[in-house]
C-alpha cells in the first residue's frame, strides 16, 4: 500500500520530485523507531535516528513536518513514556542523536543562508498555497495529471482505513498507536485539502504546497491499512483479493499517465528544469551573462575549460585590469587563483557580482597565467561532514555490536 501509494507514484512518474521520492524511503524507519519506543520492546529505538538521517538528507520540509508529527506523537503518550524510566532513556538518546543529524545539515544550510539573499527569501508563495490544495473532487479522483494537488490520494488510502472502526479487538489503551497513526492521518489528509482556509494561512508558506501532507496520509494510513486488513479480512483469500484490486486499480492510473505533460523534447526539459524553482539561486541572478569576460570589454567572451564547479582559462591579457566576470553562480566557499609563467601562484580576490549573482575574481596588478576557480569545502561544511561520520560511525557500530551481542546471548 505504501511503496504503490498514488501519491508516490505520481512524485515518480509526474513530478519528478526527487527529494521527496528518497523521503518516502525513510518515513517509516521515523514510524517503526517510535513504535519501538513507545509501544514496542524498546530494543530498536535506534531505527527513528536511521529515519531522522536519511530525511534530512534528502528533503529538508518533509524532514520539518515529520518533526511535527513526532512531537504530536510523544504528546500523545506522554504518560506511557514517563511511567517507563527504559522509554524515557531511549527517548532522549535517540532525540540527541537526531538533533546531531540535524545540526551536521544546519550548519552549512544557515552559513549560506546568511552570506547571501535567496530568491527563496523572497518569495511570496501565501498565494499558491489554496490554488495548490485538493478539492474534493481531485481527492476522490482516479487522476495522476498536472501538479501534487491534482493526484488522487487513492480509493485505498481514503476508504480501507474506515475499517478500523470494524475492529472489534481494537481498544485505546490496549492498541493506541494504530489509533493515533488514523487521526494524524486523517489531519494530515484535510490539511492537504480546500476545506483549510489557506488564502489566510500565510504563515505556512515555507511548506510552498499544501498536497506536501498527502505524505503524511500516505505513511500513517498505510500503517493503518496494515492493522485493518490483518483483522477484517481474516482468509489468506481475501487478502490476495484485496491485493490484486489494488495492484489493477494502481496501474490503470499508471497506464494513463503521461509523463510529459510539456510536450518538449527531452533535452528542452533538461535545459528548463536545470535548477527547478530557483528557490536556491542568489537574488538577481542573470541567466544572459553566463559567460567568461573581463569586465572591461564585456562583449569580448574568454575560451575556459569547465569540469563540475571548477572552471580554468589561460589570462595573458596585459592591456586591462584583471577584473574577470566567471560564469559560476555565485556561493560561499568558491576560491581563486592564477598559476603564473614561473610557477608562482597568488590568490586572487573573489566576490559576488551585485548585477548577475556570478562569480567576479580580480587582482589589483595585471598578472598572466593559468586561472583556476574552483569550490572548495568551508571549515563549516568541513565541521558538518565530521559530526555526521562521526555519529551515523558511532550508532551503526552501536546497533552491530549490541545485535552480535544478543545473539550471542540467545545462543548460550
Amino acid at each position: 500500500m505504501y511503496v504503490m501509494a498514488t501519491y508516490r507514484l505520481g512524485d515518480i512518474f509526474v513530478r519528478a520530485a526527487l527529494g521527496e521520492i528518497i523521503a518516502f524511503a525513510f518515513l517509516p524507519l521515523v514510524l517503526a523507531g517510535l513504535y519501538e519506543i513507545i509501544i514496542g520492546d524498546n530494543k530498536k529505538w535506534w531505527l527513528i535516528c536511521f529515519g531522522i538521517w536519511g530525511l534530512m538528507n534528502s528533503h529538508i520540509i518533509s524532514s520539518a513536518l515529520m518533526l511535527v508529527c513526532i512531537m504530536l506523537i510523544c504528546l500523545m503518550n506522554v504518560k506511557r513514556i514517563f511511567a517507563d524510566k527504559k522509554r524515557l532513556k531511549n527517548l532522549v538518546i535517540a532525540g540527541t542523536i537526531s538533533v546531531m543529524f540535524a545540526v551536521a545539515y544546519a550548519i552549512p544550510y544557515f552559513e549560506q543562508k546568511r552570506s547571501d539573499d535567496f530568491k527563496m527569501d523572497v518569495y511570496d508563495n501565501s498565494f499558491y498555497l489554496y490554488d495548490h490544495a485538493s478539492s474534493l473532487q481531485e481527492l476522490l479522483g482516479d487522476d495522476l495529471e498536472g501538479f501534487g494537488e491534482k493526484f488522487s490520494k487513492g480509493l485505498f488510502i481514503l476508504f480501507i482505513p474506515l475499517l478500523i472502526f470494524k475492529c472489534k479487538k481494537l481498544k485505546y489503551k490496549e492498541n493506541p498507536f494504530i489509533i493515533q497513526c488514523f487521526i494524524l492521518g486523517v489531519i494530515s489528509l484535510i490539511l492537504s485539502t480546500q476545506l483549510m482556509p489557506w488564502n489566510n494561512m500565510a504563515f505556512l508558506q515555507i511548506i510552498q504546497f499544501p498536497f506536501r501532507f498527502s505524505m503524511l496520509t500516505t505513511l500513517f494510513m498505510s500503517f493503518v491499512i496494515g492493522y485493518v486488513v490483518s483483522e477484517v479480512f481474516e482468509t489468506r483469500d481475501a487478502k490476495y483479493i484485496l491485493m490484486i484490486i489494488f495492484v489493477f486499480m494502481v496501474s490503470k492510473q499508471l497506464y494513463n499517465v503521461n509523463p510529459n505533460v510539456s510536450g518538449l523534447p527531452g533535452d528542452q526539459i533538461i535545459k528548463r528544469s536545470q535548477v527547478g524553482a530557483e528557490e536556491y539561486l542568489p537574488v538577481n541572478f542573470e541567466y544572459k551573462t553566463m559567460y567568461l569576460y573581463n569586465m572591461e570589454t564585456p562583449k569580448e567572451k574568454m575560451d575556459y575549460v569547465q569540469t563540475g564547479n571548477k572552471i580554468e582559462f589561460n589570462y595573458e591579457d596585459t592591456e586591462h585590469d584583471f577584473n574577470i566576470h566567471v560564469p559560476l553562480t555565485y556561493y560561499k566557499g568558491y576560491v581563486a587563483k592564477i598559476i603564473t609563467t614561473t610557477g608562482e601562484e597568488i590568490e586572487l580576490d573573489l566576490r559576488k557580482d551585485e548585477d548577475t549573482a556570478q562569480v567576479l575574481i580580480s587582482n589589483p596588478e595585471r598578472v598572466t597565467g593559468n586561472v583556476i576557480v574552483e569550490y572548495k569545502n568551508t571549515p563549516a561544511q568541513i565541521i558538518s561532514v565530521i559530526i555526521k561520520i562521526v555519529s551515523i560511525t558511532g550508532l551503526t557500530g552501536y546497533v552491530i555490536y549490541t545485535t552480535k551481542k544478543e545473539k550471542n546471548t540467545n545462543v548460550k
